[in-house]
């Protein structure tokens, strides 16, 4: 339970800092469009300024870098998850093994983990995807 509440907290803090990001490229859009409109495209001498540069385009490499980003990180996290379900798992089965060597030597002696029923020891459910954007 104390690991699936944890997988859940942080799947909620990559999808807020997702949010954040965008945000942050949301202002800066913002900043730059109003620039280009309040100062104009020339500059005092007459050149072309390098607000001129800004461009849908760019907009949509900047969103573009930040979804990549969040989505390595997402698959590292996913990964992560896993490793720690598939580990925890071995270890519960383990102990499962040694409670059983401790109450009857003879029977459980050569007991595998894998001859364990799943039953008695379930894998923490991961989830293989999320959103980062669930709106």
């Amino acid at each position: 339970m104390k690991i699936r509440l944890y997988n859940i907290v942080v799947m909620t803090e990559n999808m807020e800092k997702h949010n954040r990001s965008l945000l942050m490229i949301m202002y800066r859009n913002a900043v730059c469009l109003i620039s280009c409109c309040v100062f104009g495209s020339q500059s005092d001498d007459g050149k072309t300024s390098v607000r001129d540069r800004f461009n849908a385009r760019q907009f949509m490499s900047w969103l573009q870098d930040v979804d990549d980003k969040f989505d390595k990180l997402k698959t590292c996290l996913l990964m992560r998850q896993q490793h720690e379900a598939a580990a925890l798992n071995a270890v519960q089965r383990l102990e499962w093994q040694l409670k059983l060597q401790e109450l009857d030597l003879a029977t459980y002696k050569s007991t595998s983990i894998f001859e364990i029923p799943e039953f008695y020891i379930p894998l923490v459910e991961v989830n293989d995807d999320f959103d980062l954007t669930p709106i």
